[in-house]
């Protein structure tokens, strides 16, 4: 009686995974729902996956240095809450022109801060 609840106990746990995929073996390789990314709008399959056709695009609207409050500074990928703060003491004496005049006047951002926030920041 112990042996037969063993076997079905493995059973139900070997077939489970492919009963929740919807097929009836449980032998077959199962890849995991990655989106992928590129600059095509996408459209999303029945299992809410992208397909390769339409591949997803993911869009964060650059935020103006020149007039971001500092939670929308900090929300940038590499922004740190210190250099947020920095930033927002630099430009109390004037506009940021570009790229190159934040990196110039803000303490702390050097190359590589610069070419991670860069795609997240527009100079209006």
């Amino acid at each position: 009686m112990q042996k037969r609840l063993s076997l079905a106990l493995a059973a139900a746990l070997l077939f489970t995974p492919a009963l929740a995929q919807g097929t009836g073996s449980s032998t077959q390789t199962s890849t995991p729902a990655v989106s992928t990314i590129s600059k095509n709008t996408g459209s999303t399959n029945r299992a809410g996956t992208r397909s390769a056709h339409h591949p997803m695009t993911l869009h964060r609207a650059a935020v103006d240095v020149n007039t971001a409050t500092l939670a929308q500074l900090e929300r940038i990928p590499g922004m740190t809450p210190r250099l947020a703060r920095e930033v927002l003491l630099a430009r109390a004496k004037g506009p940021f022109k570009n790229d190159l005049d934040l990196m110039r006047r803000v303490k702390g951002i050097g190359p590589q801060t610069l070419k991670k926030v860069a795609p997240y920041l527009k100079f209006a």
